[in-house]
């Protein structure tokens, strides 16, 4: 039965890999072209020192087997990419662009998460979204609250009657304004006519309520609410506008800037040197660094701390949960440190509030300012021991475990069948011996050995993150789990610390960051078609130094970013 269950967990990791062109979780060479050039330089002459050349031309050495897989062409790409045809904005975007259209005017936040979807269970992008009629009511009552402090502060926006021989121009100066920031494009001919016609009907009371009118119709337009690409019936390369807004949309949630725009219109952004020019920027920005941050929390699944066990706690704790996560990637992303840091990091960064909450001596700790602080411990393993990852994930280990597996190795879970007998438990019975249960059972083993092994690992943490030694009816608890290996046996790990270098050092988690990173680029699920462009992510990964940044930026480089 063992032997059974081995091969029938092995298959199924391989399975989930091969349906992208990958094996072992890194990727197949399509074509073979592996030319004998390539091998004589590389893995198959013991006298060459093997490396790859980084961005800035400096050679990076790396593993012979790596070098081989770096010289796999991918030559016969697809003409183009699997685009999204309609995406509506997401809450972030919706918001983010109020406080571009509107920098003067304190907005208050406006939730609409409720009509959000994701990509899989992760990444908020809208996708695959259908408006219904309550999503209409929420972006008109969303319009009406804004248009309506647009009137009261209409100054802020447009300051325009203080001088009649001015103020028609003003105001259709303002509206312009408006209205090619909101719907990211240029207006075309006689649109700016019809908005300012739109205008006056309201302008017969006051300036107010003209302007009033004029938002209410700009937040509830199509050209506002949709990020659309303008012709899918045939194989073509997206506009400089087009680009423009994908590229906004990546890299900063929000409105594309006037450079963007005006790289947009010139050309630039057709070229790739453009398009990296303008990453680079947009990705440093402080919008840059905010996107990084939500990528990261939305790909761990840190972001919904409210909704889980942390939720029944003190609202200290659900903000200082969130922003821990946040100060770590933020010190492990936007400085430029790889990606697996996120897993292994032995330290956490808190405040006085999470101190507590875990029972952290802050006074050795390096003191960041605002109140944080960063403290080394003997059990940090980055995102994996903090509040905001453990609680979101649930306290047994088949929800932790699950997680890490899908998340962090992309692999995929069966889902249960229509009926299972699950096994007979206990009231005191210990966590242990459920989980050993749980594996052992026909019905239940076969996904369940897939995820508690090393869900396992984390089980000296309680439901929201703290650690014990104990479960709630005495039950000593361990942490000595095993992490399957791609061919269906398992490596011994001890502890959350153990599991994360593990982690880190697996080339399916590698290939599974390429996957998630491409998956937020291009907001939607991956194809078989999107196999050499995994690769290019992976290529670019390996070639700058695990950096999560350049992994985005290579993904607009490619050409295939802009052909649909």
């Amino acid at each position: 039965m063992k032997k059974t269950l081995v091969l029938m967990i092995a298959a199924c990791f391989t399975l989930a890999c091969e349906g992208n062109g990958l094996v072992d979780g890194s990727i197949k060479d399509p074509n073979n072209t592996l030319t004998d050039k390539d091998k004589d330089n590389n893995k198959t002459n013991p006298d060459k020192e093997p490396t790859v050349i980084d961005k800035d031309g400096n050679p990076v050495k790396v593993e012979p087997e790596v070098v081989e897989k770096l010289a796999t062409k991918c030559e016969e790409r697809p003409e183009a990419l699997e685009g999204v045809p309609l995406r509506v904005l997401t809450t972030n975007e919706i918001n983010l662009a109020l406080a571009e259209l509107f920098p003067n005017l304190e907005l208050e936040y406006f939730d609409m998460s409720s009509r959000d979807t994701k990509i899989g269970h992760r990444f908020v992008r809208n996708s695959q979204e259908n408006v219904t009629a309550a999503h209409v009511v929420e972006f008109r009552k969303m319009a009406e609250a804004v248009a309506t402090q647009v009137h009261d502060e209409v100054e802020k926006v447009a300051n325009c009657t203080a001088d009649p021989s001015t103020e028609v121009q003003c105001i259709r100066d303002s509206i312009e304004k408006l209205t090619t920031t909101a719907f990211r494009r240029p207006l075309e001919d006689g649109e700016l006519d019809k908005y300012f016609t739109f205008y006056r009907v309201g302008d017969e009371i006051n300036h107010r309520e003209g302007m009033r009118y004029i938002v209410e119709m700009i937040l509830q337009s199509p050209s506002f609410m949709y990020i659309f690409e303008e012709d899918n019936s045939e194989t073509r390369q997206l506009s400089g506008r087009e680009i423009a807004q994908h590229l906004s949309s990546m890299f900063t949630q929000s409105l594309p800037d006037e450079a963007l725009l005006a790289a947009g219109e010139d050309g630039t952004l057709l070229t790739n040197t453009g398009r990296i020019e303008h990453a680079r920027r947009l990705i440093e920005s402080d919008l840059g660094k905010q996107t990084i941050k939500t990528i990261v929390s939305q790909w761990f699944g840190v972001n919904s701390i409210g909704s889980g066990p942390l939720g029944q706690l003190d609202s200290s704790i659900i903000s200082g949960a969130e922003l821990e996560s946040h100060q770590l990637i933020s010190d492990i992303v936007e400085n430029g440190s790889d990606w697996t840091k996120l897993l292994t990091s032995d330290y956490t960064i808190v405040n006085p509030t999470m101190a507590a909450h875990y029972d952290i001596d802050i006074s050795g700790g390096e003191d960041l300012g605002n109140n944080w602080y960063k403290v080394k411990t003997d059990y940090s393993a980055g995102l994996l021991t903090q509040s905001s990852f453990l609680a979101v994930n649930g306290t047994r280990s088949v929800h932790r475990g699950h997680n890490v597996w899908t998340d962090i190795l992309c692999g995929t879970v069966p889902g249960a069948p229509g009926e299972i007998n699950a096994p007979e438990t206990f009231e005191g019975e210990s966590d242990r011996s459920k989980q050993e249960k749980r594996m052992a059972e026909n019905d239940c083993g076969f996904c369940h050995a897939q995820m508690e092994p090393h869900g396992i690992a984390l089980d000296l943490f309680d439901s929201v993150g703290r650690r014990v030694s104990e479960d709630q009816f005495g039950n000593k608890l361990t942490n000595d789990g095993q992490l399957m290996n791609p061919d269906g046996t398992f490596t011994d790990i001890i502890g959350a610390r153990g599991l994360g270098e593990q982690l880190s050092e697996r080339k399916e988690a590698r290939a599974c960051v390429a996957k998630q990173m491409f998956t937020w680029a291009f907001a939607r699920k991956l194809t078989a078609q999107d196999t050499c462009e995994i690769f290019d992510i992976e290529h670019a990964l390996l070639t700058n130094g695990d950096n999560l940044k350049e992994a985005l930026i290579q993904i607009v480089a490619a050409d295939e970013f802009i052909e649909r």
